[in-house]
This record gives structure tokens, sequence and C-alpha cells, in this order.
């Protein structure tokens, strides 16, 4: 399959790849990025993500964390699940916290508290979010207390990070008859949440005409997208999640047995990656986000 401009977008993830590989002292330039950080006293790290009670997909979540504790081994890093149906749900199965080592299973609002009563005076909370919509706008909106807080970016914001995530995915586009569909979230009630899916979503086809872009709510919607799978003739289809985890949505939404599933309204044979959290060339570029906003 011909990737037009990936290939080329490709070097630009593997540049990040290499960065960021060993941690913060990967190489002289992040090892200076480190010593900025440490003139000063260091900040928790709290990582914001939605949250979700499938245990496969809270492995991915578990490689995101192993990657930020092993760019960032001189922090404390937490973690905080903003949907309160996840939390009630995991905490009715007993769970009380996340990972092999052992994070407390909270919300923000619990997270900054057990800081405070620990004197913890800074944190870098760090959306998991992969684009800038109502989620990551309700992080930014829980009161820290006394907690100074930065926030680091969602994925997507920029044409620059369209094209890095997109470079960071290249290697799940099929080729031949196999069509990939891009699978985003999007947003019924705030359409300008849906911004940043929508470009992508233009980007992806002016770079190779058998990738699109479909949400599960909001534009660009699925219509469009299903219809112009159909169009070319595609004898299957590959969905590509662009979700941190590939949970609920992607399981029965995507590739469900319910008549209405994407899997089944196409009507062709259907295989889906994992979540972007599984792709260690997209956890490099959330830590990235990370690093960029400890040493902003």
């Amino acid at each position: 399959m011909k990737l037009s401009g990936i290939a080329m977008l490709s070097a630009m993830v593997l540049s990040v790849a290499a960065l960021f590989a060993s941690g913060c002292n990967a190489n002289s330039d992040a090892s200076t990025d480190a010593k900025k950080v440490e003139t000063v006293k260091k900040p928790t790290i709290v990582l914001a993500a939605f949250g979700t009670s499938v245990a496969e997909a809270q492995a991915a979540l578990e490689s995101i964390d192993s990657a930020v504790t092993a760019a960032c081994p001189d922090y404390d890093v937490r973690w905080a699940f903003t949907s309160s149906i996840i939390l009630k749900k995991l905490r009715s199965q007993g769970q009380t916290t996340l990972f092999a080592r052992k994070v407390p299973l909270m919300n923000l609002t619990e997270v900054y508290a057990d800081l405070q009563s620990k004197g913890v005076t800074d944190i870098v909370v760090q959306s998991l979010h992969v684009s800038p919509g109502q989620e990551y706008n309700e992080v930014k909106d829980v009161a820290t207390g006394s907690l100074k807080a930065k926030y680091g970016l969602p994925l997507l914001t920029d044409d620059a990070s369209r094209k890095a995530l997109l470079a960071a995915l290249s290697d799940q586009f099929k080729g031949g008859d196999t069509a990939t569909v891009l699978c985003g979230h999007g947003n019924d009630h705030h359409p300008e949440f849906n911004d940043q899916l929508i470009e992508m979503d233009k980007l992806a086809r002016g770079m190779n005409k058998n990738i699109v872009l479909a949400s599960v709510e909001g534009k660009p919607g699925t219509e469009k997208a299903f219809e112009d799978v159909k169009k070319r003739g595609a004898k299957a289809v590959h969905f590509v999640p662009m979700m941190v985890v590939a949970g609920d949505h992607i399981m029965n939404d995507v590739m469900g047995d319910e008549d209405d599933s994407w899997k089944k309204t196409l009507g062709l044979p259907a295989t889906a990656s994992t979540g972007l959290g599984s792709n260690p060339k997209v956890v490099e570029l959330f830590v990235k986000r990370l690093l960029d906003t400890l040493n902003s």
C-alpha cells in the first residue's frame, strides 16, 4: 500500500522514539531538559484518564504508566479516573488500586485532597485524552485547592500533532482491498469539540484514499465514511481506535454483534487494532506532552 506522506511522517515519530526510549536521559538534550526541572522542587505528576473497567484495557493504561515512570523515575506519579461510573463499578468489584505498583484508584478531587494532606504544593496534570474536548475541559475545571497546577495538552491540538499521530499509527493501516477506518469518539452536544477529528479525517484522506475516520458521536459521524468504504469496493475493513483504550465502544459499538455495530453495518470481514495506549509510538507522544509541560 502506498502511504504517500505517511512514510515521511513516520520519521518524525521514530525521532521522538529515539529521544524518549531511555527516559529523560535519552540524550544530551533530554538530559538538559531534565536538569531544568531538577532546579526546582519536583511536582507530583497526575495522569488523568477517563478510565476503564475492562481488564485488557487497563493493561494498556499500565503501558502508559510504565513509560512515564521510566521517563521520570524521580517523580511521584499518580492516576485519576474521571468517570464516576467506571470508578463506582470498579469499587463495587473490590478494586482499590491500579497496576502492579498498586496506585490508589481515585478521582481527581480525591487525588488532590490526598496530595495536599501529604504537603505537596505543585502538580502537573497530564491529560490522556485524544483531543481538547469536553472531558479535557472538565479536568481543568476540577478545583485543585492549595495545589499549583500545570496541565499537559492532549494528543491532538494542531496540524503537527495530527501528522505525528497518523505517523505513529501508520503501520496499522491496511492496503489492497482492506479499508482502514480510524475510530474516533466525538461529541453530540458540543460540535466545536469535534474539530480535531474532522481535520484528522481530511488529513488521512489526503494522504491515502483507503483511510477514513468515523466517530461514535457527533461529526464526522459514520455515514460518509461507510459510504466511501463501500464505493471503493473494499472486501474487508480494519478498525484503528483513536481512543486510549479499546473498551466498550470498540468491543460493542464497533466490533459488536448487534445489527447497528459498525462491523455489521458495513457487512465486511472486520478486524480491529488495540487502543492507543497499547501502541509504544503513541505512548511516546503522550510522554513528550508531559515532558514539555514539566519543562515549561
